[in-house]
């Protein structure tokens, strides 16, 4: 595949509690980043190359801290988002309650019919579930949210169904196929 000259680009914004998106961010950008560290800007970015039904397509991924100093940023840029990945982790109901606040952001700023895909991580560690159906059910319906998926970023299970399935929504959001 020649992704060199990508047939699209789209704007993904991931939006995760701060551990959250460290796993997420530093298993695409091959780089570990330390516990301890803080964010200085509050956005980390990588790119996803994806290939759906014969059209090169680049996602530009902006993964989001959920602290309170960049809500502002947020603000002004949740308007270019094409696509909007939430994330939480299935062994944690806090992860999922972080994005509370931050889903009511995104509701009132994104532009009118942005797809949004709620993303579970640690499908590998289903035993410690704490994030259970319901309440995915109910913030799905509160944030209205039309599909989620649940991954494992260890075995990579569902991963690369992740940055398909947005990329669909996001076709099908501009009838473009």
């Amino acid at each position: 595949m020649d992704f060199e000259k990508p047939d699209l680009i789209f704007k993904v914004f991931m939006f995760a509690d701060n551990k959250v998106e460290k796993l997420v961010t530093s298993k695409f950008t091959r780089s570990l980043i330390d516990d301890d560290t803080k964010s200085t800007i509050g956005i980390n970015f990588y790119t996803k190359d994806v290939e759906i039904e014969g059209k090169f397509i680049r996602l530009m991924v902006w993964g989001w801290s959920l602290e309170d100093q960049f809500k502002k940023v947020f603000e002004l840029a949740i308007g270019g988002a094409n696509g909007v990945l939430l994330i939480y982790d299935i062994t944690n109901t806090e992860t999922l309650n972080k994005l509370t606040e931050w889903s009511k952001l995104i509701k009132e700023r994104k532009t009118e019919g942005t797809p949004n895909l709620l993303v579970g991580i640690k499908l590998d560690l289903e035993e410690n579930r704490d994030v259970f159906e319901e309440q995915i059910v109910k913030f799905k319906e509160d944030y209205n949210i039309s599909s989620s998926i649940k991954i494992s970023l260890k075995p990579g299970e569902n991963v690369e169904e992740m940055y398909n399935t947005i990329t669909r929504m996001i076709l099908n959001r501009y009838n473009i196929g």
